[in-house]
């Protein structure tokens, strides 16, 4: 058998059993936590393209979820997403750059500028929808992160969501991270 075959094989495994696992999370999270009156929670799923090429790009593609799971409307959500590490990547997605750049018949997502670091802080706001019902979701989906094969990287990716009844904000139950 090729090994690179194998070694894929090996890989798939392994992103299939962390992907289990963070699924297992998200149900006890859901099944045992009470989240002291919360009315939403929000959880990252993602993909994940490797490569064993130094040519090619590792690619993730994400979406990102908000669930009420409360029993009243939650207005005007947004979403903040953030990147540490030290590592280059591109981020890219289905959203408008704000300030009337952009068709709003194709974007669901527009950009909000912060006033962070604009390569690590992404703030979206939904184009179309401004409230979620009790037990909808809401989904920022489709977006990649690509990044270079490298002999070291440290990427991690958070997400929060706030909406007019909690301004406070609320953080995802997971993250996406990467080391190599």
């Amino acid at each position: 058998m090729n090994p690179y075959i194998k070694e894929i094989r090996k890989t798939l495994n392994q992103i299939k059993k962390n992907q289990e696992e963070k699924i297992h999370r998200i149900e006890k999270a859901l099944l045992h936590n009470n989240f002291s009156g919360d009315r939403c929670i929000a959880y990252f799923t993602e993909s994940i393209s490797l490569t064993t090429s130094n040519e090619d790009e590792y690619v993730v593609i994400g979406n990102f979820h908000i669930m009420n799971i409360g029993s009243g409307i939650i207005h005007q959500p947004i979403i903040y997403l953030e990147i540490k590490g030290d590592s280059d990547f591109h981020f890219s997605g289905k959203f408008s750059l704000g300030e009337g750049k952009g068709n709003p018949d194709i974007f669901e997502w527009e950009r909000i500028k912060t006033k962070g670091e604009p390569k690590k802080e992404y703030c979206f706001r939904p184009l179309k929808i401004n409230k979620i019902a009790p037990g909808e979701n809401l989904v920022f989906s489709n977006f990649q992160l690509r990044f270079s094969h490298c002999e070291k990287l440290l990427l991690s990716l958070e997400g929060y969501v706030y909406y007019e009844e909690n301004r406070e904000g609320i953080r995802a139950l997971n993250s996406i991270s990467f080391t190599i």
